[in-house]
């Protein structure tokens, strides 16, 4: 409890400290666009999505490629086409977890994590029997709200 009041006293002296930009003031991530597929008989997999800082309504492009034959590899944090956001892919039990962080300020980052769970992770039918591979089939759109901010101070 005490890092976490020490996290807020730090931030709270940053950002009153310096010119509150609108951009800070964002409660949530809105993903859309959430693709995550790999190609049959290839070894690489693709991850895309856009995400949103509200109160912005312009979103950042991201995607990504991993070697993983059949089955969707874990993605490691990768830029996006604005380079202070990045995301990742990462297999938990149970499914996955897409991360993204996005550094608003010099030193200042906000992450949020969404589970990706194991039965949004489907298998494709394709005419070929062994063409098959793992897709992402969840919701394409969905809000991040459980955020963490950091500082590195």
């Amino acid at each position: 409890m005490k890092a976490a009041t020490a996290l807020l006293a730090v931030l709270s002296a940053a950002v009153s400290a310096s010119p509150v930009a609108t951009r800070q003031t964002t409660t949530e991530f809105d993903v859309s666009s959430l693709y995550a597929s790999c190609t049959p008989h290839s070894s690489l997999c693709y991850y895309s999505l856009n995400v949103t800082f509200p109160p912005s309504t312009t979103a950042v492009e991201c995607s990504g490629t991993a070697l993983g034959y059949q089955t969707l590899p874990e993605l490691k944090p990768t830029a996006c086409k604005d380079p202070s956001v990045s995301f990742a892919y990462t297999l938990t039990e149970g499914g996955a977890d897409l991360t993204i962080d996005w550094e608003y300020q010099d030193g200042f980052n906000l992450t949020g994590k969404h589970f990706i769970p194991s039965s949004e992770i489907e298998w494709t039918n394709t005419e070929i029997p062994t063409g098959q591979v793992q897709a992402y089939s969840g919701p394409r759109d969905f809000a991040i709200t459980d955020l963490t901010a950091t500082a590195s101070v």
